[in-house]
């Protein structure tokens, strides 16, 4: 058994199962499908989901110049995600 309860073959077909359903489900929508998109990968590392690891979507991050941009994602102090539709230049988005 795993630290995170679950037994090993479990532990590895999560993220496959991820996979699968991006493939079936995830059209590129940055707008409609980042929350569920993250939510399934927070289950595929063996959390029950984004929310019960702690994490927050939409928060506010004070820009450079001024005024306010909101993260897709954020887990302090492990990561801040920022989801752009399939395709996109990310280097436009890096600050």
């Amino acid at each position: 058994m795993s630290p995170d309860g679950a037994d090993m073959t479990e532990r590895e077909t999560r993220p496959q199962n991820f996979v699968d359903w991006c493939a079936a489900h995830v059209t590129g929508d940055e707008k409609g499908e980042a929350q569920l998109f993250l939510d399934h990968l927070f289950r595929a590392f063996g959390h029950a989901g984004l929310k019960e690891a702690g994490a927050t979507c939409e928060n506010r991050v004070r820009k450079d110049g001024g005024g306010t941009a909101f993260a897709d994602l954020v887990w302090k102090p492990v990561v801040l995600v920022e989801m752009k539709k399939r395709g996109t230049d990310l280097a436009k988005h890096y600050r």
